[in-house]
């Protein structure tokens, strides 16, 4: 990597199915200012709706904007890993195009960079979404913690230097919880630091239809028993039966909450998470610790 490419800024963003909030995300973006070189590289899965359209506009109207295209397969990691290979930038900032970047994100994300190898921003759970949809899955942290394991943050609002991502092979091609698994690689095979960038705010948009949700939970299920398998061997401890058992009993007694209003989002990511460990763990003959 050049000394140049090293003190430049790539922003990857990927877009499938998002014609409705793509075009909010893209007028947040280019309103950003920072005093580095930067681009902005787009990275369009084939999409029925108006997204390419909406990328096509942009690209002709916005100088750093670049639209790559990601074709062969329907996968967020092997999207990302399009976009980075695409990219010139030292330093690699993801966001998602469901979501709304405030002014100094780019900024606060590459200043970020300086201090720590992985970074994650604020997340803002509350403007984009009403208050049942926002108490439906809660307060996101920057960095999240894997009980008695690593930190990791979420993709949607990712930094990480190129020289970490390329040593450890970019993002796994996973069905979900690829920014997890990228972050504990990051960590464990390429000496990375994590940190927060504190000035960097995104507004977050979580899903607002009971079976979209359902679906959610139950990929993210899918997606921890498989980082289970993957790290258990590498210090994260083993699911034990106990709470699981417990966690299941509960989804059961909650279940009257799916006729209340306020309650029934939530619901739907517990019964989705639920029946994804469920059927994870058996479809794969996951073995949880019976004795603590």
């Amino acid at each position: 990597m050049t000394a140049a490419a090293s003190c430049f800024v790539s922003l990857i963003i990927c877009c499938y199915e998002s014609a409705d909030t793509l075009a909010a995300q893209l007028d947040a973006i280019v309103g950003q200012r920072i005093d580095r070189p930067w681009e902005v590289i787009c990275v369009y899965q084939p999409s029925t709706d108006a997204t390419r359209a909406i990328l096509d506009r942009y690209e002709r109207e916005v100088p750093r904007l670049r639209v790559v295209e990601a074709t062969e397969r329907l996968n967020v990691g092997y999207a990302r890993n399009i976009g980075v290979a695409a990219a010139r930038g030292g330093e690699l900032l993801f966001c998602d195009a469901d979501d709304v970047m405030r002014p100094g994100w780019v900024a606060a994300m590459s200043s970020a960079l300086q201090e720590d190898t992985l970074v994650g921003g604020i997340l803002d759970t509350h403007s984009l979404n009403t208050p049942a949809v926002a108490s439906s899955r809660g307060e996101i942290p920057p960095i999240q913690q894997w009980p008695g394991f690593l930190p990791h943050v979420a993709a949607a609002a990712m930094g990480i230097r190129r020289e970490c991502f390329e040593r450890i092979g970019g993002f796994e091609e996973l069905s979900s919880r690829e920014d997890a698994d990228l972050a504990f690689r990051a960590q464990l095979d390429g000496g990375a630091t994590v940190g927060i960038a504190s000035g960097a705010i995104l507004e977050y948009r979580y899903r607002t239809r009971f079976w979209e949700i359902v679906s959610q939970g139950r990929s993210y299920a899918r997606g921890d028993i498989l980082l289970r398998e993957r790290y258990e061997r590498r210090g994260m401890p083993r699911l034990r039966l106990v709470p699981l058992l417990r966690g299941w009993i509960a989804l059961a007694a909650y279940l009257p909450q799916v006729l209340r209003a306020d309650t029934r989002l939530e619901y739907a990511w517990r019964l989705g998470y639920g029946f994804g460990f469920l059927e994870t763990i058996i479809g794969r003959r996951y073995r949880p610790q019976i004795r603590s």
